[in-house]
């Protein structure tokens, strides 16, 4: 069987015995099966015996030397025998791999047995030689066949990775592509032996070629007339056995690193309006959400603070037709030295949404001359970076602020261009407070799931504890709510009473406090719940100077 793989060798070394010895050859593999024959003396040999000279070789593993098969008893059974021709045989085992996988054997005529028996040793060594030569083509034959099914699994794997990877030679001739390098790069053909910088022409890729100038994670833009490849390329030198022996290419678009990258950039995959209209935000909020979600254009959510404008902007995210791309958060109030690059630098976050949504959430915190650099961009969609270049980034604004937009506008402290370009489309979310029944149904879920995390199945909400919840002012909102519920289900026991709201910080303003003491429990209560040095100043109506000379005498750093 395995002699059958290499046929067309075994015809061509059967016709060179066959002419250097002058004699008919019978190759047989280990099924008795001729996979080789030559027919200068004899008629074709369509059947070989188990019971024959050459079966006898394969099954003993031995040489076997006939000088004349009429005294072989084997021969003497043969139904052939009184028809046969062939006066003499020397038979070799072919093995490969200790296995013996087949036989060369010389049918020799009367007038040719004499001078191949005159020194048979000779002839013998010839046929086992022979017989290695065709065990080194069954071994190149099987090098081959792996080293081809390894080539295959390994384009399988190139082609199955996200991004697009090329070799070339030392010159930059392609020598191999993967799939999604052809769809990148819109080539509808092979571009095997071809310059890998017909198809790629950037500077990053020819200086690496020229200058060796290696490259990691480089930033390019490609426009061929076909179409547009923008994100990362790394170049760098193949070395085999300290030689340079070609080159390798990858190359990774923004959009499978916003891919993979979005899994760390929004994590809440289950931020829906099926989830959380009616239960969260009114039903007026979220149909009007769903209406501006579909649409693609800029949205500016207007909100109190801690009143679910994250969540919000999650769910239009997830509603939209971007929803497999990610949704990257610029906040706006934090990084004030490195705003500028983490925002619009060529690895910033409008380059990693790209295809996908950025929330700038606190946009009245953001700086007046980086508000200059958004209104430009929001006009041109276009990035200008300090080398020059100018890359077009496809993505959604989605804008959220706690403050009025407006009257920052008029005072000067918000750039009049920007206010009108993101607030076209505006949500606004209303205070928890001034819906009765929503807040109600609030109230009531969220003890139902902190029940559930805390393993309370059986603890009850006391009917005068849920009319004081439904009548506190909850000037926090979504996040002062849900800090208050977690707690209270935490530290009861079986019923949660009107006595166990005094537990809670909020509720514990309700007794006579000084100023004083009012405004250290509101500052501590705005850090814990994370609000930014300049969100708790503007909430409280004072400088960052005087709320750090607060927050020194209140002891909270």
């Amino acid at each position: 069987m395995l002699l059958a793989r290499i046929k067309g060798a075994l015809s061509k070394f059967a016709n060179t015995i066959s002419k250097t010895l002058d004699v008919d050859v019978l190759i047989v593999d280990s099924n008795l099966k001729v996979v080789g024959s030559t027919f200068r003396y004899f008629d074709q040999y369509e059947v070989i015996r188990r019971v024959s000279i050459i079966g006898q070789c394969i099954s003993t593993r031995e040489v076997v030397a006939i000088e004349d098969r009429r005294k072989f008893g084997t021969c003497q059974a043969c139904p052939e025998y009184e028809t046969c021709e062939m006066r003499g045989l020397i038979a070799v085992p072919i093995f490969y791999r200790d296995t013996v996988v087949g036989a060369i054997a010389l049918i020799i005529p009367q007038q040719k047995v004499a001078n191949i028996f005159r020194d048979v040793n000779n002839s013998v060594e010839f046929l086992q030689n022979m017989s290695a030569l065709l065990s080194s083509k069954l071994q190149d034959s099987d090098d081959y066949s792996a080293l081809d099914v390894i080539k295959q699994e390994r384009e399988i794997l190139m082609d199955e990775v996200g991004y697009a990877i090329v070799s070339t030679d030392n010159l930059g001739v392609i020598n191999y592509h993967n799939k999604q390098f052809s769809e990148y790069f819109r080539q509808e053909k092979n571009c095997v032996g071809k310059p890998i910088y017909e198809f790629v022409p950037h500077r990053v890729i020819t200086d690496f070629l020229s200058r060796q100038v290696r490259a990691e994670n480089q930033l390019i833009f490609i426009d061929n007339g076909r179409g547009s490849f923008y994100g990362l390329a790394t170049c760098s030198d193949i070395v085999i056995r300290g030689q340079h022996t070609g080159a390798l290419f990858i190359f990774k678009p923004v959009s499978q690193i916003n891919s993979d990258f979005s899994e760390i950039v929004r994590p809440d995959t289950k931020a829906t309006f099926a989830r959380y209209e009616e239960q969260t935000f009114p039903r007026a909020v979220t149909d009007e959400a769903k209406r501006l979600a579909v649409g693609g254009q800029t949205v500016l959510i207007q909100s109190a603070p801690g009143a679910g404008e994250k969540l919000l902007a999650r769910c239009i995210h997830n509603y939209s037709d971007r929803s497999h791309l990610s949704l990257v958060t610029v906040d706006c109030g934090y990084a004030r030295d490195l705003r500028e690059q983490i925002i619009f630098g060529e690895l910033g976050q409008l380059h990693l949404a790209h295809g996908g949504t950025v929330y700038f959430q606190n946009v009245e915190l953001l700086p007046y001359y980086l508000q200059e650099k958004l209104v430009d961009f929001l006009r041109s969609g276009v990035l200008n970076h300090e080398n020059g270049g100018q890359v077009r980034v496809d993505v959604r604004v989605i804008c959220s602020t706690t403050a009025d937009l407006h009257a920052m506008t008029e005072a000067g402290t918000f750039l009049e261009p920007l206010y009108y370009r993101i607030s076209e489309r505006t949500l606004t979310i209303p205070p928890i407070r001034e819906d009765p029944e929503q807040l109600r149904r609030m109230i009531e879920n969220g003890i139902r799931f902190y029940r559930s995390c805390y393993h309370k199945p059986e603890l009850t909400l006391s009917s005068r504890a849920l009319e004081r919840l439904c009548r506190w002012d909850w000037p926090g909102n979504l996040t002062e709510l849900d800090q208050a519920l977690d707690q209270l289900v935490r530290r009861a026991e079986q019923e949660i009473t009107a006595d166990s709201l005094e537990q809670l910080p909020a509720f514990s303003r309700q007794k006579v406090l000084s100023v004083e003491e009012m405004e250290r429990e509101r500052i501590g209560e705005l850090l814990r719940q994370r609000y930014s040095k300049e969100e708790i100043a503007r909430l409280l109506g004072i400088s960052r100077a005087t709320l750090y000379r607060k927050i020194k005498q209140y002891q909270f750093l």
